[in-house]
């Protein structure tokens, strides 16, 4: 089953876990996104996050693919770059992106206003291995609180552009006919919750930049905000032994 989950309007494929991203301006100031170059190097130590929220180091090898998301086929599409983990270390390079399309933002993003309709763009989602039993993110999870999540992402793109949408609030009605009219609350928003979503304003360099989603529950209140960079500190992995995207 795909979770899907709308933050910032932007639509975030999650696995077993809520996730969040990064990268943004988080006072409603004015965005500046964190350029990162034209290549995108990544690296760093792996975490295992399993039920529970128990997390440890992983110290396995495994050689892993860079991948983005067609929302239009609905599939994972291969960024043509693979990497390696070893020994719990992660390295990995991706320099332009072989699927690198127009109209990718306003997929990527939701109810959005971009300022140059030709940018080609490719946002890297996930990385995995080749029989797609291993699936890393990078993020931060409050696992004692269960009141902070963040996520980063890393978008491309093949000349400037800024990407803007005006922050909202309002609050969630009961969506559980979505799961076949089973409440579900680890899947399903039952409504009565709170949401503010601050002002979205992204400067993207031409190149590779990252951005972090940053939200915060607090009774029954939820507030997203975008902010600068990387946020989240820590690569995660998840293990499934298939992934449906019915």
């Amino acid at each position: 089953m795909k979770n899907t989950l709308k933050i910032f309007g932007i639509v975030i494929l999650t696995a077993a876990v809520i996730l969040s991203m990064s990268t943004c301006d988080e006072d409603d100031s004015g965005g500046s996104s964190a350029f990162l170059g034209k290549t995108l190097k990544l690296s760093g130590q792996v975490w295992d996050f399993r039920p529970g929220n128990v997390s440890e180091k992983f110290t396995g090898t495994a050689t892993v693919t860079a991948y983005s998301y067609d929302e239009e086929t609905e599939e994972y599409v291969a960024l043509g770059a693979t990497g390696i983990i070893t020994g719990g270390q992660l390295s990995i390079e991706i320099g332009t992106p072989t699927y690198l399309v127009s109209g990718h933002l306003e997929d990527f993003f939701y109810d959005v206003k971009v300022s140059d309709k030709n940018v080609k763009a490719a946002t890297l989602l996930t990385l995995k291995t080749t029989d797609g039993s291993l699936w890393l993110y990078r993020f931060t999870y409050s696992a004692q609180s269960h009141h902070l999540n963040e996520q980063v992402r890393y978008i491309y793109v093949d000349r400037d552009v800024t990407i803007t949408r005006k922050g909202e609030t309002f609050t969630t009605t009961c969506n559980c006919e979505e799961y076949d009219g089973t409440c579900n609350c680890s899947t399903c928003d039952c409504g009565g919750t709170k949401v503010t979503i601050k002002n979205l304003n992204l400067n993207l360099k031409t190149g590779w930049n990252a951005f972090t989603i940053k939200t915060v529950y607090s009774n029954a209140r939820e507030e997203t905000s975008c902010i600068e960079g990387v946020g989240a500190t820590r690569w995660f992995i998840g293990y499934f032994d298939h992934y449906d995207d019915d």
